[in-house]
């Protein structure tokens, strides 16, 4: 008698658990850009943590990463500085530029399944160089580097916005 009472209470703990997994899901507006492509607002549904299985990061962040000191100032392909660290606060892992496939017309579906691309170091750097740990167990992280990768999100802004030009007001043509 005893085991059936087990057995009933492990699959009604199993289906509370899973009620409890589904509820826990956010849905978040976001801005995705790329380098010489179009942004645009986004509804994406973030997993409850833990749930997540990531791409690996770069290594080091590229030479021409938008959060190295010496990138080129205000050129960020469609997306504005702003939209780069409401993604970085929310933890949603941003690509490396260079390991993304922008001619796939799937890539940003590919990319939020984690299924293609690698995660910028640099992003994650700046995050570390906070002190920011994501809240996700899983999700890559990095070892500061003060020196080569702007320290906090202001001065990612204010280094870009700074900038004579904006990539993300050219528009493509």
């Amino acid at each position: 008698m005893a085991r059936s009472t087990n057995k009933k209470n492990t699959r009604s703990s199993a289906k509370a658990l899973a009620r409890k997994a589904k509820r826990s899901t956010q849905t978040v507006t976001t801005v995705s850009g790329r380098v010489g492509g179009a942004g645009d607002v986004r509804e994406h549904v973030v997993q409850p943590r833990g749930l997540v299985t990531y791409r690996e990061p770069t290594k080091v962040p590229c030479n021409d990463c938008p959060f190295r000191r010496k990138a080129m100032p205000g050129w960020l392909g469609a997306a504005n500085p702003r939209s780069f660290i409401v993604n970085i606060s929310i933890e949603q892992p941003l690509p490396c530029h260079q390991t993304m496939d922008y001619a796939d017309p799937d890539w940003k579906e590919k990319w939020e399944a984690q299924k293609t691309g690698n995660i910028c170091a640099g992003a994650l750097i700046m995050s570390a160089n906070m002190s920011k740990l994501p809240r996700d167990r899983n999700f890559p992280r990095m070892k500061p580097d003060k020196v080569s990768v702007f320290g906090t999100h202001q001065e990612f802004i204010d280094y870009h916005e700074g900038a004579e030009l904006h990539s993300w007001e050219m528009g493509d043509g």
